[in-house]
């Protein structure tokens, strides 16, 4: 979501940003007057940073080669990033989707280099956790890239605080109910969550999700998922 993105790019210490609207008319511009009616009229950049596989104009036109060129003739100065590899793995986005889409959360951190956040206000759900004996924060969230329905261990960021959490992703699937949520419980947190923006950083996937016989059976299955996910975020700085 443009928010995260947002607080993500503050916290880089990024001190401002031009959200541009990209229109079917932007779409259609030559990398040559992309750089021209965009670049220089709207933002006189001294330099520019891109990415070695950067492209621009109409059709991807553009290469980062153009944009050096471009750059000595109208002077701006241009830095191309070659590429950045952790281990022998360039990092790319395409890649970490990829990562995120299969529940490999541990390995999409490792080339994000933080944890993959799901961000989404608290709102009021079922009290289905509450009746288990585990109550859980309900998040509602626009977000589109999610990972495979399952249970996760992760961290609740609060503010400047973080909680351990244990998050599940799905449908509910022993009460029959078939809504998609996302629901997060935090052990040992006793405040109150409903209305804020909750930010969960996924750190490792524990299992799928499945059906129980019954709701005796599926608190059962919630008590040791959250043995093992303290016992994951111990051995992960945790507290």
């Amino acid at each position: 979501p443009y928010g995260k993105k947002m607080k993500l790019l503050e916290e880089m210490g990024v001190q401002a940003v031009i959200n541009y609207p990209f229109t079917l008319e932007l779409a259609s511009f030559s990398p040559e007057r992309f750089v021209k009616e965009v670049l220089l009229e709207r933002v006189n950049p001294e330099k520019v940073i891109v990415g070695y596989n950067f492209t621009f104009g109409s059709k991807k036109g553009g290469t980062a080669a153009d944009l050096e060129r471009m750059g000595r003739e109208l002077g701006f100065e241009v830095e191309v990033v070659p590429p950045f590899k952790v281990g022998h793995q360039v990092v790319s986005s395409s890649r970490i989707r990829e990562l995120i889409q299969r529940g490999a959360i541990p390995e999409a951190n490792r080339l994000l280099g933080r944890e993959f956040l799901i961000v989404g206000e608290v709102v009021p759900g079922k009290g289905r956790g509450r009746d288990l004996g585990f109550p859980t924060a309900n998040i509602q969230t626009d977000q589109e890239l999610l990972p495979p329905r399952g249970v996760y261990a992760a961290w609740a960021h609060l503010d400047r605080d973080r909680q351990a959490a244990v998050v599940n992703i799905g449908t509910r699937p022993t009460f029959g109910e078939g809504e998609f949520t996302i629901e997060a419980y935090l052990p040992g947190y006793g405040g109150d969550l409903y209305g804020r923006e909750l930010m969960l950083g996924l750190v490792q996937r524990l299992r799928e999700e499945r059906p129980f016989e019954g709701p005796g059976e599926l608190s059962r299955q919630i008590a040791e998922d959250v043995k093992r996910a303290l016992e994951i975020l111990q051995g992960k700085g945790g507290r």
